[in-house]
């Protein structure tokens, strides 16, 4: 003989005790026999699973801290500056047909000049940066 829902759920409920009954909130849980799961609002992640005629709702991800920009210090190189060094980095990436990486540039750069970032160069270095960069990317026209 096939056991009913109702009887697997009197069963559940007796093993569990009230712990098993879902706890009713505003009105109780929505009935709903929808698939669809809504959420509205900012920052909500859409979980939600309808189990018998219980529509479990959305749960809100947890708040998300705002971005800080770093500002480069004092007496580093200018916008116009960081720029035309990007650019030649692109050069040599792109005349090497992508053998050699940005971020491997960049690498060195930041090692031979003993800074964290390539933002941090000290304007009054920005020269033999140049200078610096400029030799690779004639050696990577000749290479590429």
């Amino acid at each position: 003989m096939k056991e009913s829902d109702d009887d697997k759920k009197s069963k559940v409920v007796q093993l569990f005790g009230d712990k098993a009954k879902p706890k009713v909130k505003d009105g109780g849980p929505k009935i709903t026999n929808k698939k669809k799961v809504v959420a509205k609002g900012q920052n909500n992640v859409a979980i939600g699973k309808v189990v018998g005629d219980v529509h479990f709702n959305a749960l809100q991800s947890p708040k998300r801290q705002p971005r800080t920009v770093e500002q480069p210090p004092v007496g580093s190189v200018t916008d116009a500056h960081r720029r035309q060094l990007q650019n030649l980095v692109d050069g040599i990436v792109k005349n090497t047909n992508g053998k050699t990486e940005h971020r491997f540039i960049w690498k060195k750069f930041k090692d031979r000049y003993e800074i964290p970032k390539y933002q941090h160069l000290p304007e009054s270095k920005y020269a033999d940066a140049r200078k610096w960069l400029l030799g690779w990317y004639g050696s990577s026209k000749r290479d590429g």
